[in-house]
């Protein structure tokens, strides 16, 4: 090997290292992405009340459930669809939070 081929090589150790470096920080923001995908659910019943629609709020006081004080109760399914996109955009944005904080 010449001197002007050993001058462009780069050296090995540091580059394993950045390749490391840059790994862990893949990792970090996949298992925040994955927390997300299987914990909101989890997470928007611990934060929030129950959305009900009307009908589902009739059908447990047919059967003679009680239906919880806390419950927030819609007129019909897209309503009720439409809260918890609501719900989900909110723990979207502090998830990308999380994802920024890692970058």
């Amino acid at each position: 090997m010449t001197t002007s081929e050993t001058a462009t090589m780069p050296e090995h150790g540091t580059t394993r290292y950045w390749v490391l470096v840059g790994a862990l920080l893949i990792q970090l923001i996949l298992g925040t992405i994955y927390g997300y995908s299987i914990f909101w659910e989890p997470l928007e019943s611990t934060l929030w009340p129950p959305v009900l629609t009307t009908e589902q709020v009739t059908a447990l006081r047919a059967q003679g459930t009680t239906v919880p004080a806390s419950a927030e109760v819609v007129p019909d399914q897209e309503a009720a669809r439409a809260v918890h996109a609501n719900r989900q955009s909110r723990l979207k944005y502090s998830f990308a939070i999380c994802l920024m904080a890692f970058a």
